[in-house]
């Protein structure tokens, strides 16, 4: 073998014909020239098909941990928000030194003062917009201007999609309880 390596001086040809890209191999036989062939690098259409078809089997696999995940997430989400509404709605039952009523169903979460024009202090889109049923062992409940509830002891909201569930339990003096 010469310095420049197992080709000798066919090597620095191949470097400047083919810029040295790697994808040209060198064949030498017997003791004549080197004879370069071209040989092209990367992938056959069934190796890719194999790729594909491994992962959509993956792919296939994973479809139910993803969608308990999202059917959790959307329970959560809905869950805390209507428990933010509430804690908003008895504040301002405090603040304001008023009695407020809240009303609960899956399209609208709504609060309004219970005077005789019945004022709407604060309203929400429900659960339903993440999907999530929701169910109340009382839709109304009102909240005394200290904060206690009226109507609201163990109130249970139920809220549910797919095999998630989360609930909230209010309880005779109004405070909120939250179970997973």
């Amino acid at each position: 073998m010469g310095p420049r390596g197992k080709l000798g001086k066919y090597e620095t040809g191949f470097a400047r014909v083919f810029g040295g890209l790697g994808v040209t191999s060198f064949v030498r036989t017997g003791s004549g020239p080197a004879n370069i062939v071209i040989m092209r690098h990367g992938f056959t259409f069934v190796e890719i098909l194999l790729v594909l078809v491994c992962i959509g089997i993956l792919a296939v696999l994973a479809l139910p941990r993803v969608n308990a995940w999202s059917d959790r997430w959307a329970v959560g989400r809905a869950t805390a928000e209507t428990a933010l509404f509430y804690q908003r709605v008895r504040f301002a039952a405090v603040v304001r030194s008023a009695t407020i009523r809240i009303r609960f169903s899956p399209e609208r979460l709504t609060a309004e003062s219970e005077t005789p024009t019945r004022r709407v202090i604060e309203a929400l889109p429900g659960p339903a917009r993440y999907g999530v049923r929701l169910r109340v062992s009382r839709s109304l409940i009102r909240l005394y201007p200290n904060g206690l509830g009226l109507g609201a002891a163990n109130t249970k909201l139920v809220f549910r999609r797919g095999l998630a569930a989360e609930s909230l339990t209010v309880s005779r003096l109004g405070r909120l309880k939250r179970w997973r």
